[in-house]
């Protein structure tokens, strides 16, 4: 199945941010947008709402670097599921770190409405739902 228009949007989005260009992304982003993470850690629980705080809430602070590795996508209709492996490096201590995450982009075609972060396949794939 070819991918849709808004995943190959979000999909260059990445692309972009790898590079430092968070500008591409907001034209994507819906004024009612959320951001909720299921990562674990101090921020679960915290929404991000609205695109400037989405904007604000993609420039690194923790971090000097990081690169996302989109390593799959699947879609049902008015979602899309990203896989990725973030490799990133502390800004104080220097330190590389990998991890894999999951994004579930919520979408009328048009524009994500919201995201949800998950560290869980599992739980992914069963906010995700059938793949049919």
């Amino acid at each position: 199945m070819a991918e849709s228009e808004i995943a190959a949007r979000i999909r260059e989005g990445y692309l972009r941010a790898n590079e430092g260009d968070y500008e591409t992304m907001m034209p994507l982003v819906a004024v009612d947008f959320e951001l909720h993470r299921r990562l674990g850690g101090l921020n679960d629980g915290r929404v991000v709402r609205g695109r400037d705080a989405f904007r604000e809430y993609l420039e690194p602070d923790v971090f000097a670097s990081m690169q996302n590795e989109i390593l799959a996508i699947r879609e049902v209709p008015g979602k899309v599921l990203i896989e990725t492996r973030t490799t990133a490096v502390g800004a104080g201590s220097g330190v590389e770190m990998t991890a894999m995450s999951w994004q579930i982009w919520e979408h009328d075609s048009e524009q994500v409405h919201r995201v949800t972060l998950y560290n869980d396949r599992a739980e992914s794939e069963e906010a995700f739902g059938p793949s049919g």
